[in-house]
């Protein structure tokens, strides 16, 4: 199984710079790993071909067939591994899929200069990725994060447009009240 502790990586100390090196070296990781998968299988297809052509309907002895059946057992029981092996780096390679997504998620959460770098640099990946980089699955889940990075890009502008209301209202009660407090001393120097 993938270690998680290389996802702990504080993302708040994260330049914008660094951001396609982080995203490079994640399609690394899930490009081995995929290249792994694919090697098991091939193993397992390997295996199968050897039971097939070792017991095919050849005119043999018993004493032979025999024989050959013990080895299409073997065969069997490597290829059983094999894909047992296969298995479970498809199984790493869907959970290391997964932890890249929430690692590139919180850190397009940093900030809004983050978001974007994240957002153009894997919408470039998804451009320039072939078949053997990223398959069906993995191209998925970026398209998924990208949607909910776009969502958040969303969510911050807003953020940031209210925040601009907010101040432009906090200056105008800020004026008034310092209108009002001078309408106050006004009063008072006319009463007294």
């Amino acid at each position: 199984m993938m270690d998680n502790n290389e996802f702990t990586v504080k993302v708040e100390n994260i330049d914008e710079k660094q951001v396609p090196d982080l995203i490079q070296e994640q399609f690394s990781k899930a490009v081995d790993l995929k290249k792994e998968i694919i090697k098991a299988e091939g193993k397992a297809y390997e295996a199968q071909e050897s039971v097939i052509n070792g017991v095919g309907p050849k005119v043999i002895s018993p004493k032979e067939a025999i024989g050959n059946l013990q080895y299409a057992t073997l065969d069997l029981a490597n290829a059983q591994v094999d894909a047992m092996k296969a298995q479970k780096l498809s199984f790493e390679y869907q959970q290391k899929l997964a932890d890249i997504s929430k690692f590139l998620f919180r850190l397009g959460l940093t900030n809004i200069a983050l978001n974007r770098a994240v957002v153009n640099e894997l919408e470039a990946r998804l451009r320039d990725a072939s078949e053997e980089e990223l398959d069906d699955m993995a191209r998925a889940e970026i398209e998924n994060l990208l949607k909910r990075l776009k969502m958040q890009q969303d969510i911050d502008k807003k953020n940031e447009d209210l925040t601009k209301i907010v101040k432009e209202l906090s200056m105008r009660v800020d004026c008034q009240e310092k209108e009002l407090e001078a309408l106050r001393q006004e009063i008072k120097k006319l009463k007294g």
